[in-house]
């Protein structure tokens, strides 16, 4: 039986995707695909990042998953209406395009909170999130000097599924 391919998404424009085997060997990561949209306004021209959705589409056809998980978008105190109204566009943009292709690739949601305490089990005595990912990263690729928060948490994502696909 051919190994299941995971793709692992952190939605944010700050965010990343992993790709990686059933058998946990690291396939692929990069910083979530951007492209800058021009933006008409009526004094001034400028220009807006937003997910660059066909690089995503460029991945998933170069990789083939057989499973996607993608960690749940919510509301984050202190964000303001602007940035919170381009995150839930480029979430729902990926969304679209994961669920999109639900007959061919299973998709699955998953909150923060549930793939933190599955993946970083044992690192309680880490308080802040990040520094735990990172530590769990490391733990996991050692040989891999990646800082970068949402390609971790899009590695991590993966794993995740990786250890529920198992499980089932």
């Amino acid at each position: 039986m051919e190994q299941r391919i995971i793709l692992g998404i952190d939605p944010g424009l700050n965010g990343g995707i992993a790709v990686m085997q059933e058998n946990g060997e690291l396939l692929y990561y990069c910083k979530m695909p951007i492209k800058q949209e021009r933006v008409q306004a009526p004094t001034r021209k400028k220009r807006s990042r937003m997910i660059d959705v066909t690089g995503i589409a460029g991945v998933i056809a170069k990789y083939e998953p057989t499973n996607i998980f993608i960690e749940k978008a919510g509301a984050r105190p202190g964000q303001g209406v602007v940035s919170m109204f381009t995150f839930g566009m480029g979430y729902g943009m990926v969304l679209g395009l994961c669920m999109a292709m639900e007959g061919a690739i299973c998709t699955d949601i998953v909150p923060p909170q549930r793939w933190q305490k599955q993946v970083m089990a044992g690192l309680d005595h880490i308080e802040d999130t990040k520094i735990k990912a990172l530590a769990k990263f490391q733990e996991l690729y050692p040989e891999l000097d990646i800082t970068h928060d949402g390609i971790i948490d899009a590695v991590l994502i993966a794993e995740y599924g990786r250890q529920m696909l198992q499980l089932n």
